[in-house]
């Protein structure tokens, strides 16, 4: 035979605690398969370099290749002289972080910001492992 308090038992019964905040560290932030993104809108040159911010959300760091180039060529004085402006660094950011990485401007790539006020440019991240992240910004002189 049931006990008649069993029902007063279970309608009294403790509430299961709450789960508290979560722990935050390179294993719980960002989520599977996240996107290495750039997260410079604009660029500005400073003492021949540009500044680009890099954000790695997933759970790994990242690694790879940062490349600028502008999205056309350009001409170069009154001679017949064409630039496509390039320049190459490897970057390194720590999972769920951002880092800015300071690539240094090829000469041609200063005499052009000299001669133009702005010029449009390529940021292409060629991480080690995943796919390639490109995004179009102006870099300003």
């Amino acid at each position: 035979m049931a006990s008649p308090f069993a029902t007063l038992q279970s309608a009294y019964a403790l509430p299961q605690p709450l789960p508290g905040p979560q722990p935050i560290g390179p294993s719980s932030v960002g989520k599977a398969g996240a996107k290495l993104r750039i997260a410079s809108t604009k660029l500005k040159r400073r003492s021949g370099r540009i500044a680009i911010a890099i954000v790695c959300p997933g759970p790994s760091p990242c690694k790879g290749r940062v490349s600028v180039r502008t999205l056309a060529k350009i001409r170069l004085g009154t001679r017949r002289r064409f630039v496509a402006m390039t320049a190459r660094r490897s970057y390194s950011v720590p999972a769920g972080r951002q880092r800015t990485t300071r690539i240094l401007l090829s000469a041609d790539a200063r005499r052009l910001l000299r001669t133009r006020r702005r010029v449009r440019v390529r940021v292409t991240l060629d991480p080690s492992r995943g796919n390639n992240v490109s995004r179009n910004l102006t870099l300003n002189r």
